[in-house]
């Protein structure tokens, strides 16, 4: 998602002072796309994305409307306190509706939230259950996460080829952390362990290439 924003920030800088008009155009009738893309570049009609208020603003408008990726950012602007007063409870209410369509990155939010007890009462069994959602999209970080909880007993029972096997996919996916923990595990699991925990992986890259 940052990655996205990123991209659109470059685009709008080429836009001319008439298309960033008819973004907000668009964006004031109700266009929940465009009220995303002012969020995420353009919030004051200046080229720049420095106003976090107006971002907040934009955002918002968009999530009202059931935009899955303005929930999410809105919930990481309650999170952070910019743009708007931090509060984690809200900040997980808008992670809760982007996970619930489906948005791997809130999925793993939500996850997260639930493992530390932040914005909501801790769950380490919908921990689990939001980061396997998230993981089965391939999310890395809640793959590593999930394979953590698979190793500590957190909300599901201790299972080391399936920690094994979720650290593992989230190491080849890049993840440093997820690479420097499957090290460490390797050498205390028995060669079973970790031949069934490569398969699934492996199972998991076949019906996800």
């Amino acid at each position: 998602m940052i990655l996205l924003c990123s991209a659109m920030l470059f685009a709008c800088s080429k836009q001319s002072d008439t298309e960033r008009d008819l973004l907000h155009l668009k964006a004031d009738q109700g266009d929940a796309n465009a009220q995303f893309m002012l969020g995420a570049t353009d919030p004051n009609g200046k080229g720049n994305s420095k106003d976090t208020a107006k971002t907040a603003e934009w955002f918002q408008r968009a999530a009202l409307q059931g935009d899955a990726d303005a929930q999410l950012m809105l919930g990481s602007m309650y999170e952070k306190g910019s743009g708007v007063p931090q509060d984690s409870t809200k900040a997980i209410a808008w992670y809760k509706k982007a996970a619930d369509q489906g948005d791997a990155t809130a999925q793993y939010e939500l996850g997260v939230a639930y493992a530390s007890g932040r914005g909501m009462p801790k769950d380490e069994a919908k921990a689990v259950e939001w980061l396997q959602k998230a993981a089965l999209q391939g999310d890395a970080p809640a793959q590593y996460e999930l394979g953590v909880m698979y190793a500590k007993g957190s909300g599901v029972p201790r299972d080391n080829v399936q920690a094994y096997g979720w650290i593992n996919l989230a190491a080849i996916s890049g993840n440093k952390d997820a690479s420097e923990l499957r090290d460490k595990m390797e050498q205390t699991l028995t060669r079973e362990q970790k031949a069934n925990g490569q398969k699934l992986s492996v199972k998991f890259l076949e019906k996800n290439p």
